[in-house]
């Protein structure tokens, strides 16, 4: 005998893409732009119920800079991140009520600093598509 047992799962989410930047940028590039849309399509082709970009900073800042400072750079760098990638979905036609931002500062990085390109992968916004 088989029992079939209801389980509603509340959201999944996908993730679809990576975006890096140069250190203390926030500058989209042309492969930037068609990745974004690329996920605007895939968003509206799958019926997406919302895109969540998550922006992140490396740990690396000035190493003048004293810890508070070090923490607001990077947390607004990320969030600077986030929300251009966001424009770019609002600009392709995306309502910002189905785009949510997260800035994660340097909290959760992909990779240990010890060399320049392990912390370049870390200067990134994800994107993510919850159905």
């Amino acid at each position: 005998e088989t029992t079939i047992i209801e389980k509603k799962i509340e959201v999944r989410e996908v993730p679809v893409a990576r975006i890096t930047f140069n250190h203390g940028s926030s500058n989209l590039t042309n492969t930037d732009l068609m990745k974004i849309k690329k996920v605007a399509n895939l968003f509206f082709e799958n019926q997406g119920s919302k895109i969540l970009i998550v922006g992140h900073a490396s740990s690396r800042t000035n190493y003048d800079m004293d810890l508070t400072k070090h923490a607001l750079v990077n947390f607004n760098i990320s969030l600077e991140r986030a929300r251009t990638v966001m424009k770019e979905f609002s600009t392709i036609g995306l309502s910002s009520q189905k785009i949510e931002l997260v800035a994660m500062s340097d909290a959760n990085p992909l990779y240990a600093e010890i060399m320049p390109r392990l912390e370049a992968a870390n200067r990134r916004a994800e994107i993510f598509i919850q159905y």
